[in-house]
């Protein structure tokens, strides 16, 4: 839930991407990714975006200095078109140690686009207010829309707790719950030190987790229920120009962003047992934290940039 200020077309429908693609943001949840037919990690992530069939209405308000973003999403897409999805039919982007086993037959998992937390075919919506003033760049949003990583809900002939409804797999069903989120975003140039300081904020209630971590002796972990639980998401970050000219020989001043990501849960409780991811039985902690830093510089007018 990242929002930015650019849209592209893809096969035919119009890809609006309400979100500042940062490296590792895990906050732009619009447009999904598809992780099925390439790594998650390299860097040109439009390329795995899923396209989505959208309306944008952008009404500028010069008295304000700012503008006002509306965008609505009719459900005309096709199932596979939402949320992120991941190799778990078990090729070359399987994770460890699943590589070469399907989970995705009826005899084990399946997507379910129908469950009455998380239809695909309901429209979803969202508005933003951007601009200017006293220096800062700011925005606030309001977005309606999936929880872009799939949860699993699990089956009772696992002893698994259903969530809502009975699923049709084995095993339990894969699920993208739509939820509320609020936000807000800054961005500041701090002159004496010549960076660009940035943040950003949301809040979205009920969001879905799985549960379990030693669920069947920990060979499913989080497949033993799914609960809600509002989440708080920010990110820090500063963006700024070094001079590598002189140093390094490169043709143009290089590039240097420092990012803090943090996800909170305000009423996490232990003893609720939460996971990370379901089938990855690490343990959820109240803040959930990743740094990044990226340093690139330039050679041979941007044919060459070591990063």
């Amino acid at each position: 839930f990242v929002f930015a200020d650019r849209f592209f077309l893809r096969a035919g429908k119009q890809q609006i991407v309400w979100g500042k693609t940062d490296f590792f943001s895990g906050l732009d949840i619009v447009c999904g990714y598809d992780n099925t037919w390439r790594s998650f990690l390299e860097a040109p992530n439009e390329q795995r975006r899923k396209p989505l069939i959208m309306a944008n209405l952008i009404t500028q308000v010069p008295e304000l200095n700012g503008n006002l973003d509306i965008f609505f999403r009719p459900g005309w897409d096709r199932n596979e078109d939402i949320g992120n999805t991941y190799d778990l039919f078990g090729g070359r982007w399987a994770q460890q140690p699943n590589k070469g086993v399907n989970f995705l037959t009826p005899e084990a998992l399946t997507y379910d686009l129908d469950h009455k937390e998380g239809k695909q075919d309901d429209p979803t919506f969202g508005v933003r207010w951007s601009g200017f003033a006293g220096g800062f760049e700011y925005s606030f949003n309001y977005l309606h829309s999936f929880f872009n990583d799939p949860v699993v809900n699990p089956s009772p002939n696992i002893g698994g707790t259903p969530y809502k409804e009975t699923p049709k797999g084995f095993l339990g069903d894969f699920i993208y719950k739509q939820v509320d989120i609020v936000g807000l975003t800054l961005s500041y140039y701090v002159a004496p030190l010549d960076i660009i300081a940035r943040t950003e904020l949301s809040y979205t209630w009920d969001a879905p987790y799985n549960y379990g971590t030693n669920f069947l002796g920990g060979a499913l972990p989080g497949f033993e229920g799914l609960m809600e639980k509002d989440v708080v998401r920010m990110m820090f970050n500063f963006d700024k120009n070094v001079d590598f000219v002189k140093y390094l020989g490169s043709y143009r001043p290089g590039f240097l962003s420092v990012q803090v990501f943090n996800n909170w849960i305000p009423d996490f409780k232990d003893e609720e047992d939460l996971v990370l991811q379901a089938g990855y039985g690490r343990r959820l902690k109240e803040h959930e934290t990743i740094a990044t830093v990226i340093l690139s510089w330039n050679y041979d007018y941007d044919r060459i940039t070591p990063q």
